[in-house]
Formats: structure tokens, C-alpha cells, sequence
């Protein structure tokens, strides 16, 4: 299935909304959407129409891992639970999503792509100042296609977005100089434990963030500076980091590809946010550290051309 064709489905509310709380479930109703229950549902057979997993317990993540490469089923996930799994956060993700120009982020997003592909270097130019982003010849791209096929665990938000990512080693697609201003912070966490250590620290942060813009500093493809507003940081964020899995190493580069036309709320943790038109860098890939993503809206990207890695 085209994911163009899936997103007129989530437009027009004829997918299934498979949820893993009754209040969820009322929510998705409400909304107009046919509502099956994540315990119900058939992920082992081929269903008309395809799906929108929204999981806000931790408890039902095993399960949806454990569906890689075994679903007969088309759907995507919005896993809330990894980032914010409240009543507010379903409430206000669901209004967001619904409110995204999706068609004409797809098309973005495959115009985006193109360039990366085609690039050497990419400069993200923000209130900070520039960004350098120097490609190798081969890059990690976790989902470069437009198409909801059985098997795979699309998170929703990756068709809103292109992004290239370091996971094979800390340079193994890119590597990063320079300053960069930033909106706000999202972060995953893969379990409640990681979440229970990490929450407190980042959550007060994030909300500084939604208050005050924050200026970062990247130096041989790590975080060396942090400023929220004028509070510096840095000391308190690397302390963090200091001797989990990459530290402050840049382990992905996104650029968001939607536009959105509800009010936003930088001060939740909803992964919604990096998809907004713009850029973001992450660093951490959520296991022994959460994946924590620094999203700058409306930055200026300049693709700077090179050899095509397609």
C-alpha cells in the first residue's frame, strides 16, 4: 500500500484505530474512527483496510516488538509510552496528527531524500548559525520508501520526516560541526526503567526549552555546549550522558517534513514534534540512554551537491 493511500485512510477515519486502553479507545470513537482493541486485534492475517497502532502502557510494547517481520497486517504505530503515554499527551497527539498537511509532506519528503542522497554536505542554518552535516558515500537510512507493506514496524511519524542515522558506529554516515538553536526536546525510552532514571532531568528540561530557546555547540560530531536561554548546562546534560551508550555523540540527523495547524506544546514529549517542517539532531539510541532529539523549527537546510549514494 502506497503510504499516500494509507494517510487519505487516516484522513477520512476509515483505518482502525487499535488502542491498548479503554480511554483510548473512546478517544479514537469519538474522533470518528473504528475502534479495535490491541489485545483483539488480528495483527496474523491481511485485513481491507490498514491500521494506526496508538499504545500508551509499556506493558503492550513486548508485544508489538515481537510482531517484526510476523504481521500479515499494514499498520504504523504512534508508541506513545516510549515518550508520554498520558491522557493529555493521546489527546493532544491525536489532534495533531489529524491536523498535519500529510499529502504534502510525503511529497516533501521524497524531494528531501533525493537531495540527501544526492549531497555531500548539508548546512542547517538556525538563530545559532550553522550546522555542518558532511555525508559519507553511504548512508543508514531506516526507511527511505513511501509504501505500509506486512511486517514492518513503521512508526507513523518516519513518513512525516527523512532522517540518516550513526548506528553501526559513531561516523558511519555522518558527522557534524557547528552551532545550532533549538525549540525544544523530545526523547524515547525502550522500557519503564530507563524512562524512571532519565524522566526527571529531561522532563524539567524540556519545559525550560518550551520557555526559552536553546543554543548547542557540536565539535568533532559530539555535544560540547549547552545553553537554555542564558543557563548553561552543559556540565549537568554531559553528566548525564557521561559513559552510557555513544555519550553525546550525534546518532541521527532528521529534517521534518510537515506542516501542522493545531496549537503546539513544546512542553510534551510527543514524538510528533521532530516531524514539524524543520530539522532536528538526536543523540542516544534508547537503550541504555534515551534517544534524545534537539528539533529546530523552520531551520534552513542548503544541500550541497556530491557524488548520488541511491
Amino acid at each position: 500500500m502506497e503510504a499516500s493511500d494509507y494517510f487519505r485512510h487516516l484522513t477520512e477515519r476509515t483505518l482502525s484505530l487499535v488502542v491498548d486502553t479503554e480511554e483510548a479507545a473512546a478517544a479514537g470513537a469519538a474522533l470518528g474512527f473504528p475502534v479495535v482493541l490491541f489485545a483483539e486485534y488480528d495483527f496474523q492475517r491481511e485485513h481491507e483496510l490498514p491500521a494506526l497502532t496508538i499504545l500508551t502502557e509499556f506493558a503492550s510494547i513486548p508485544y508489538l516488538h515481537s510482531l517484526w517481520g510476523q504481521s500479515a497486517a499494514r499498520f504504523c504505530h504512534l508508541a506513545l509510552a516510549k515518550f508520554d503515554g498520558s491522557s493529555q499527551s493521546l489527546h493532544y497527539a491525536l489532534s495533531r496528527l489529524l491536523s498535519a498537511d500529510t499529502s504534502a509532506a510525503l511529497v516533501r519528503r521524497v524531494e528531501t531524500y533525493k537531495q540527501l542522497l544526492s549531497c555531500q554536505d548539508v548546512a542547517i542554518k538556525t538563530a545559532a548559525g550553522v550546522l555542518h552535516c558532511h555525508m559519507r558515500d553511504e548512508l543508514e537510512i531506516p526507511n527511505p520508501g513511501a509504501e505500509v507493506e506486512p511486517g514492518w514496524l513503521y512508526s507513523i511519524a518516519e513518513f512525516l520526516e527523512a532522517s540518516v542515522v550513526n548506528l553501526e558506529d559513531e561516523r558511519s554516515s555522518f558527522w557534524v560541526e557547528g552551532d545550532f538553536s533549538c525549540d525544544g526536546i523530545i526523547y524515547l525510552c525502550n522500557t519503564p526503567e530507563l524512562k524512571a532514571r532519565f524522566a526527571a532531568p529531561l522532563d524539567a528540561w524540556m519545559k525550560q526549552l518550551a520557555q526559552s530557546r536553546g543554543t548547542l555547540r557540536f565539535d568533532d560530531n559530539r555535544l560540547t555546549r549547552l545553553l537554555i536561554g542564558e543557563l548553561d548546562v552543559t556540565e549537568q546534560f554531559l553528566a548525564l550522558v557521561n559513559g552510557q551508550e555513544r555519550e553525546s555523540a550525534v546518532t541521527e540527523l532528521g529534517m521534518g517534513c510537515a506542516t501542522f495547524h493545531s496549537p503546539e506544546d513544546l512542553s510534551r514529549n510527543v514524538v510528533l514534534h521532530k516531524s514539524a517542517h524543520g530539522a532536528y539532531v538526536g543523540l542516544g539510541k534508547g537503550l541504555h540512554l534515551p534517544h534524545i532529539d534537539f528539533v529546530a523549527k523552520g531551520a534552513a537546510l542548503h544541500f550541497m551537491a556530491g557524488p548520488d549514494k541511491s
